[in-house]
C-alpha cells in the first residue's frame, strides 16, 4: 500500500521552516528573538503565558537533534497513521494529544513550583550556609552537569556565595544574598519555556502500537522490538525519567500526556486493530482496482 502523506509532510515543513527561522533570529538581527520566545510554551504563573502558546510550542524546537528525531518519528509513524485514519482525522489526534501532553505537563510543573515555592519560603525564614549547600545541590548541581561552560556561567554566583561563605562564616550580608539567589532561581523556573511536538509524537507512537502490535521497530535502531512492547517499554521509561529522574530540560510527562489523551482518544473513536486492518484491506483494493 503507498501513503500519501500530505499532512504529514506539511508538518514537517511547517516545523523545518520555523526552525530555521528561529535560527536565524539567534545568530543575526534579521528576526525578532523575542517574538519567537513568545511562540513557545510558558507556565500560566509566568508574564510570558500566553493561551496561543498551548499551540504554537507544538511547532517549536530547540536543537537540531530534538527537531531530528520528532520529525523522523512523523514521517515513520505518521505515514501510516495518516494512511488509516486520513488526513482530518489525523490532525485531530496530532493535536489533541499535542494540548493533552501540555496540560499534563502544566499540572506537574504546577505541583513542582508550589513545593518550590514553599521551600523557598521555609528558606528565606530561616536561611543558612548548610541549607544553601542543599538548595543548590538538589537544584542547580543536576542542571550544570549536562550544560554547556558558557551556558552555565549565570549560575557563578552560587558556587561563589557558598565559597565565600564556608570560607567566612560570618561575612555580612551572605543570608541575604543567598535569599536573592533562591527566589530568582525560583523564578527562572516560572519563566522556563516548553517546546517540541514531542507530546504529539509520543500520542502517535501508542496510536501505532495498538494499530500494528506486531510489527517490528528497532530499538536504539539496533534492537528489534514488537511495536506493543516498544511502547510499552518507552511509556514505563518516560515515567520512571519523570518520577525518579533528577532535573533535566527534558519534560518527560508530557511525552505520558501525549500517550495518555492519544489512549483516551483511541477508545472514544472505537478503533481496533480489526478496524484498522479492514481500513488498510479496503484501501489497497482500491488502489488495486486503480
Amino acid at each position: 500500500m503507498r501513503y500519501r502523506s500530505k499532512t504529514v509532510n506539511i508538518l514537517i515543513a511547517i516545523n523545518v521552516v520555523v526552525f530555521g527561522l528561529l535560527y536565524l533570529s539567534q545568530t543575526t538581527q534579521f528576526l525578532s528573538r523575542e517574538f519567537f520566545s513568545s511562540l513557545s510554551l510558558y507556565h500560566p504563573r509566568s508574564d510570558k503565558f500566553q493561551f496561543f502558546q498551548l499551540i504554537t510550542h507544538i511547532f517549536m524546537h530547540g536543537s537540531i537533534l530534538h527537531i531530528g528525531l520528532n520529525m523522523f518519528v512523523l514521517w515513520m509513524f505518521g505515514n501510516m497513521l495518516e494512511g488509516v485514519w486520513g488526513p482530518k482525522r489525523f490532525l485531530i489526534f496530532y493535536f489533541i494529544t499535542g494540548l493533552g501532553a501540555a496540560g499534563l505537563h502544566m499540572g506537574t510543573t504546577t505541583i513542582r513550583l508550589d513545593n518550590m515555592q514553599e521551600e523557598v519560603q521555609q528558606y528565606a525564614e530561616n536561611p543558612g550556609l548548610e541549607e544553601f549547600s542543599e538548595f543548590k545541590e538538589e537544584h542547580i548541581t543536576p542542571l550544570l552537569e549536562n550544560m554547556p561552560p558558557a551556558m552555565a556561567l549565570q549560575y557563578e554566583a552560587y558556587d561563589s556565595l557558598q565559597m565565600k561563605w564556608q570560607e567566612n562564616p560570618n561575612a555580612p550580608q551572605a543570608a541575604e544574598k543567598s535569599i536573592a539567589l533562591v527566589r530568582s532561581y525560583y523564578q527562572e523556573v516560572v519563566n522556563r519555556p516548553t517546546v517540541g511536538a514531542s507530546g504529539a509524537i509520543f500520542g502517535l507512537l501508542l496510536a501505532f502500537g495498538m494499530f500494528f502490535p506486531n510489527m517490528l521497530i528497532l530499538l536504539f535502531f539496533f534492537i528489534p522490538m514488537k511495536a506493543k512492547y516498544f511502547v510499552i517499554f518507552i511509556g514505563l521509561f518516560e515515567l520512571y525519567r519523570g518520577v525518579f529522574g533528577e532535573t533535566t530540560s527534558i519534560a518527560n510527562f508530557a511525552h505520558l500526556g501525549g500517550m495518555l489523551f492519544g489512549y483516551i482518544l483511541l477508545k472514544i473513536w472505537g478503533y481496533s486493530q480489526g478496524d484498522v486492518e479492514k481500513v488498510l484491506q479496503e484501501k489497497n483494493e482500491d488502489e488495486e482496482k486503480q
